[in-house]
């Protein structure tokens, strides 16, 4: 994915994300940052960025949310 298109999907989506992620875990920051890391390093480039950024910041959250327990 092109950095710009990353920059600008960054700057719509992560407070939403952020606040998203807040339901399932202590530290939503880190889960947007570890979507977007998977997201630039996604190949091929998903139909729907911005539903596959919601879904993989949510399985992220409840990743970091299982840990968090422990």
């Amino acid at each position: 994915m092109h950095s710009a298109t990353l920059q600008e999907l960054f700057s719509n989506l992560s407070h939403a994300l952020v606040l998203y992620a807040r339901g399932w875990c202590k530290t939503p920051e880190d889960a947007v940052q570890e979507a977007f890391i998977d997201l630039a390093h996604c190949s091929p480039e998903p139909a729907s960025p911005k539903a596959w950024l919601y879904t993989t910041t949510r399985r992220k959250a409840q990743n970091i949310a299982r840990a968090e327990s422990r």
